[in-house]
């Protein structure tokens, strides 16, 4: 049987906002919200549990939500903080009545703590005997400022609480964040360029810290340059294993192989995911190639400058000739 995974929807949010009840299925809150303010501040219903039954929905991981200050919509939306403090109670709030969701309605909805619960729920999807199934709720925070402090997350994570988005983002990010960081990155690769005039050689930056000072500033450069090498080559690959899973390997496999597959556990512990064992197949093939077959990273450098560059473009081009924005709504299909 193929489940669904519904990875982010704000449950608790809309329960709160607008009194949806997600027993019932989406139709039947579409009929109660005729005729409101509801479906034009919030579009209509989507979802319900009769909806999760029907397309084989098993977990929905459930938001802790809502907006700060600066960022709430309209006078309609009522979960809006600006203080920690506001937020620490709101998010609690939604968390409790996850709660009391699974528990007044136990054969509907469950709360799913830990990987023995996630197994345990899955095998009970998988056993087409049976005609309904509570759908697995795992709790994540939208925003990290319900949390005021690291002394409360251990309370938080017996409450359920399993994954936290650290902080909202916004527009600056995109239109001060990255060209601010731009300037800084051309600052460097300026200084790094004058640099290589004067020593070029291909010692690295270890050689030219030796040159520019004395050995030991090349030691110590040598080896945070190595251990930045590590941290980065790790952190490329396993994202190049969560995408590789998801569009290549997940299909060909018919969906046994996933990035949570689980290879080995220890206990309740996942030791090596699917994801992990992919990344580790990558970094076996880099280094295979990096000592026999160098001309062969050679050219796959070359490649990948221009596989960014054409790439680059080729995105840019669709998105100016194919993309329509029609009020204010970008639709993606």
């Amino acid at each position: 049987m193929s489940l669904i995974i519904d990875s982010h929807c704000d449950l608790a949010w809309n329960m709160l906002n607008f009194g949806r009840d997600y027993t019932r299925s989406a139709a039947e809150t579409r009929a109660k919200e005729k005729g409101t303010q509801v479906p034009g501040q919030n579009g209509d219903s989507l979802i319900g549990w009769p909806d999760y039954q029907r397309g084989q929905v098993a977990v929905v991981f459930s938001t802790l939500f809502a907006s700060p200050l600066r960022f709430r919509l309209e006078d309609w939306e009522k979960l809006y903080y600006s203080t920690y403090d506001q937020a620490h109670r709101l998010y609690m709030d939604e968390l409790q009545l996850y709660h009391q969701l699974a528990e007044s309605q136990p054969d509907s909805f469950r709360l799913i703590f830990n990987a023995r619960d996630l197994r345990q729920h899955l095998a009970e999807w998988g056993d087409e005997s049976k005609k309904e199934r509570p759908v697995g709720l795992v709790v994540l925070m939208e925003g990290a400022d319900g949390i005021r402090g690291v002394d409360e997350l251990s309370e938080w994570y017996d409450l359920g609480l399993r994954l936290i988005g650290l902080a909202w983002a916004g527009t600056a990010a995109v239109l001060i964040g990255w060209p601010l960081v731009t300037v800084f990155v051309l600052t460097i690769a300026a200084s790094m360029a004058e640099i290589a005039s004067a020593y070029p050689t291909a010692g690295g930056l270890y050689y030219w810290a030796s040159k520019m000072k004395n050995k030991d500033w090349g030691w110590w450069t040598a080896w945070f340059n190595l251990i930045g090498q590590f941290a980065i080559v790790a952190g490329i690959n396993f994202a190049a294993a969560f995408f590789l899973n998801q569009t290549i390997i997940t299909p060909l496999t018919g969906g046994s192989y996933t990035n949570t597959t689980e290879i080995l556990s220890l206990g309740d512990t996942l030791v090596i995911s699917g994801q992990l064992l992919t990344m580790a197949i990558l970094m076996a093939v880099q280094l295979v190639l990096n000592i026999v077959g160098i001309n062969v990273v050679a050219w796959l450098n070359q490649v990948s400058v221009w596989w960014h560059i054409i790439g680059v473009l080729l995105i840019v081009l669709l998105v100016i000739v194919i993309l329509k924005v029609a009020d204010r709504e970008v639709i993606v299909r």
